[in-house]
């Protein structure tokens, strides 16, 4: 059989009709023809299994077409939302920015204050040193009747008025102070 292919494909006689018609011996015509069908089985299962083959590579071509586009829609979500992270992140930096030299500001404005107080502390000091001397009368209660009459009777030295001399109601035993500024006013502007 390898004989009768090789000797085909180098004559190229491939029909099946002519070898027969040719053929001298009938028994090898038989075989050859047997042969022949053996070779268009195996190139008809041959065909078959290519066009399923190019079925096949069509139906791979229609998914890499598929998948080809999917990843171009991805591709091109994908550079929007780097276009859309690099505004935000340039807005994000200017607003960075913006922040930082409020803050800068606050700084140098707090420095500012802090020197004025220390500048306010020592110039207080300065004026408490100078006036270290002179000291303000201390505010409190002004001083009761009973006070101040103690004072009159210290500066005339006539011993304080007693209990009993009120119960005799000895005018001469009773300071003579006014009870408020009021009448101590009237005293004075009185007319003879």
């Amino acid at each position: 059989m390898t004989q009768m292919l090789a000797r085909q494909y180098k004559n190229g006689q491939h029909d099946a009709m002519a070898l027969m018609l040719n053929a001298h011996d009938p028994n090898q015509t038989s075989r050859d023809l047997t042969y022949y069908q053996h070779i268009a089985q195996s190139q008809q299962q041959l065909v078959t299994a290519l066009v399923q083959q190019q079925r096949q590579l069509e139906t791979l071509s229609a998914q890499l077409e598929q998948q080809v586009d999917r990843l171009d829609h991805l591709s091109s979500s994908k550079s929007r939302e780097k276009r859309s992270l690099l505004q935000d992140k340039t807005s994000k930096l200017a607003q960075l920015g913006r922040i930082d030299g409020e803050i800068q500001h606050g700084q140098s404005k707090l420095s500012k204050l802090q020197e004025d107080e220390k500048r306010l502390t020592n110039l207080i000091a300065q004026i408490n040193r100078k006036s270290n001397g002179v000291r303000p009368k201390p505010h409190g209660r002004p001083p009761s009747l009973r006070a101040k009459r103690r004072k009159h009777a210290r500066r005339n030295s006539k011993p304080p008025f007693s209990p009993r001399a009120r119960k005799t109601n000895d005018a001469a035993s009773w300071p003579k102070m006014p009870r408020n500024k009021a009448s101590q006013c009237r005293r004075k502007h009185a007319v003879p």
